[in-house]
């Protein structure tokens, strides 16, 4: 049976000897409404394990840097995998505008998303800080830049500055 148009053998609607429809057909009776795919979560809590299983993921498999030492020895340097809306949506097997419709919607699965986002965020904060991770890289994938005002974008213009009144000392006579 086809979903969308029904079955083929009951069709209510005829085609004349060119495939058109005849006048009066009622074709538009056979469509289904499909809405979209169905919701990879409908269930918040099934949601936030199979996020808990990506924090495990993590945790269990840091990235291993082939390093080679003074000495010349060669040897593997742990660092810790970053955490990723990207990286989330690939181990849960969704798109990363998926993940971000769950975020803006108000109901469980909402707040569930944003309770991960805010523990990713958390996570990549404290192995930057602790220096196991690329602060740069974490700031980045946070959406955190450093801005550097330059003065020549119209736009954004430097401030104002400031009006400095400079106070002289009398003369004591002595130059």
């Amino acid at each position: 049976m086809n979903d969308f148009f029904g079955d083929p053998d009951e069709q209510e609607f005829e085609r004349d000897h060119i495939g058109r429809f005849v006048e009066g057909n009622q074709f538009w009776k056979r469509r289904r409404f499909n809405a979209g795919n169905p919701m990879s979560f409908s269930d918040p809590e099934k949601f936030q394990d199979a996020a808990e299983e990506y924090f495990d993921w993590v945790e269990s498999t840091p990235l291993k840097l082939h390093k080679v030492f003074g000495s010349g020895v060669n040897g593997y340097e742990l660092k810790a995998r970053a955490m990723s809306v990207m990286s989330l949506s690939v181990f849960l097997g969704i798109s990363h505008t998926t993940f971000l419709n769950y975020k803006k919607r108000e109901d469980a699965i909402g707040e569930a998303a944003n309770y991960i986002s805010r523990v990713m965020d958390a996570y990549n904060v404290e192995i930057a800080c602790s220096g196991l991770g690329n602060g740069n890289i974490i700031g980045r994938l946070m959406g955190l830049s450093e801005k550097v005002l330059h003065g020549n974008d119209p736009e954004n213009p430097l401030p104002a500055a400031e009006t400095v009144i400079q106070y002289q000392l009398p003369s004591n006579g002595r130059d």
